[in-house]
């Protein structure tokens, strides 16, 4: 590009390659979820976890999913691939209290993920991506997880982390007909400003406008803007 250097071009270069992939080249791009969305559904998932009765396995499976879901889509930026293959031999959880032994601080804790081939067959490897345990805002990805898990207490390493009941992985149309289609539409009811200019006109609809795991991303991206 005119009026860089050699190496400021490289570097613009892998940027672009690299936001590219994550974010995708649609002409029409899926519509961004925003925060307070992220923060509305997972708040509910909350509130639905905490009355959902222990003897209820496949309903605290299907919450739990979903959260866990929401959580990796939103904080590690994830394409839907990279997501709904993950596998419990795929993350690492640190707690907050053994923070130190990964470098971290006391009291912070991580996910660790490994996407590629490399990292995934390499446990030595730095992991891809990593996230946070619990976030200043208040999310806490690393519980969620370990909550997901004590359902799965069978689990092998090679099982997907993000399935239903019957451990069938979850996809990114199953993810978004049965749980983010459906927050979106009850916020839509509540008065969310922003979803009200959807309506049930085809091309217009909400499933029109979010239609892929690509408005995760974008959402991502603006919050960090």
């Amino acid at each position: 590009m005119e009026g860089l250097t050699p190496n400021a071009e490289l570097g613009y270069t892998l940027m672009s390659i690299g936001m590219s992939k994550r974010m995708g080249d649609e002409s029409k791009p899926p519509i961004a979820i925003t925060y307070w969305q992220v923060r509305w559904a997972i708040d509910c998932l909350e509130a639905l976890w905490k009355v959902c009765p222990v003897e209820d396995v496949a309903g605290c499976r299907e919450i739990a999913a979903a959260t866990v879901a929401a959580l990796m889509a939103w904080f590690g930026w994830l394409r839907s691939l990279e997501l709904f293959s993950l596998t419990w031999g795929d993350a690492t959880i640190t707690r907050p209290a053994s923070g130190p032994k990964i470098g971290l601080p006391p009291g912070i804790g991580a996910i660790e993920l490994r996407l590629l081939a490399e990292t995934k067959t390499d446990q030595t490897k730095v992991a891809d991506i990593v996230i946070s345990y619990a976030t200043a805002s208040g999310f806490l990805p690393g519980l969620w997880m370990e909550w997901l898990h004590s359902l799965w207490p069978d689990s092998k390493p090679s099982d997907p982390i993000i399935c239903g009941s019957t451990g069938i992985a979850w996809d990114s149309l199953y993810f978004r007909k049965n749980h983010m289609y459906v927050w979106l539409h009850q916020m839509r009811v509540e008065g969310d400003p922003f979803l009200q200019a959807f309506t049930n006109q085809p091309g217009n609809r909400i499933e029109d406008k979010f239609y892929g795991m690509g408005s995760w991303q974008r959402g991502r991206l603006g919050s960090m803007c």
